[in-house]
């Protein structure tokens, strides 16, 4: 396994900074989903944010109980973040937009995800969304409200 990588069932995930990353690699279970949710909590935790992102070349699917875990945990961080995900096929993007449709109805604010080819696409995605964020999170001065 690469450094920073750790095993969760048969993915691997690291937290570099603000990112969490996961390689999903077969079926993401329940308890791959709850491990991911632990990591993103802690970068929210520690930056008032958190962006992802996921790569799915080898990705075959995501349990049901998975599925409705990540809707559940989604919709309840209320931190901002954002995800990218890299080489899903089009039955998971499929998946993925039904499952975001239903978060994005009752979850405020909206979670950005985007669908990408390349690693670089997805890198480039999260760095804007990681500089409006830090903008939203620590306003210029100019922008700040004035105390009396």
């Amino acid at each position: 396994m690469e450094p920073d990588w750790r095993a969760i069932g048969t993915h691997r995930i690291r937290v570099i900074g603000d990112q969490v990353e996961l390689r999903q690699c077969g079926v993401l279970s329940l308890a791959d989903a709850m491990e991911y949710f632990k990591s993103v909590e802690a970068v929210s935790a520690e930056y008032g944010y958190s962006l992802s992102l996921f790569e799915q070349q080898h990705a075959t699917g995501i349990e049901a109980s998975a599925r409705s875990f990540i809707g559940q945990r989604a919709k309840a961080l209320r931190s901002l973040s954002a995800l990218a995900v890299v080489g899903a096929s089009l039955p998971l993007r499929t998946l993925a937009r039904l499952i975001l449709r239903a978060i994005n109805m009752i979850r405020n604010p909206p979670l950005p995800i985007g669908f990408f080819a390349t690693e670089l696409e997805a890198r480039t995605y999260l760095a804007m969304y990681r500089n409006e964020f830090r903008i939203k999170l620590n306003p210029p001065a100019a922008d700040r409200p004035a105390y009396r």
